[in-house]
């Protein structure tokens, strides 16, 4: 159930712009775990702004993110 609903609220916030979406992730980061893979949050940016993997846009947010101490790589 929560798998649909994550999925629909991806496809609502599609065109979210690239400041509200790193302002999302750092909410659900430090309201969450506290930290997120690189990767992880690459794919949850390209959910919410449409915007592809290889823009700038995502290196600032992954800049925001590292400012923060909030990136790291989970254990394979």
């Amino acid at each position: 159930m929560t798998l649909n609903i994550l999925e629909y609220h991806s496809f609502v916030n599609e065109s979210m712009d690239p400041k509200s979406a790193t302002a999302n992730i750092i909410e659900i980061v430090t309201n969450g775990v506290g930290w997120i893979d690189p990767d992880y949050a690459i794919e949850m940016f390209m959910d919410l702004t449409g915007i592809p993997g290889d823009d700038q846009r995502v290196d600032s947010m992954l800049a925001a993110l590292a400012d923060l101490d909030l990136l790291y790589y989970e254990d394979e």
